[in-house]
This record gives structure tokens, sequence and C-alpha cells, in this order.
């Protein structure tokens, strides 16, 4: 379940860097809060 849980961390803060130009770990915290999990509906999908 780590590893499980890891792999969507890494996957989403790509994701955010990619999509959205966020970079740092506390502005992808931020975003991640604000946002929730409908910010990343699309790579989950």
């Amino acid at each position: 379940m780590i590893v499980y849980n890891e792999l969507l961390h890494v996957a989403f803060r790509a994701y955010a860097r990619c999509r959205c130009g966020i970079a740092s770990y506390h502005e992808f915290r931020r975003f991640f809060i604000e946002k929730r999990i409908e910010a990343f509906r699309e790579p989950l999908e």
C-alpha cells in the first residue's frame, strides 16, 4: 500500500509540474488542498 501511495504522489506531482507549472512541494500541497482530487481526474481515468 505504501508503494502504491508513493507512486500516486509522484505521478500527481509530475502531472502538476507539467500542466500547472507547480514545481515545489509546498506549492503542490497547497494546490492539492485547494483543488482536492478533482484536479487529477484526467490522469486517473
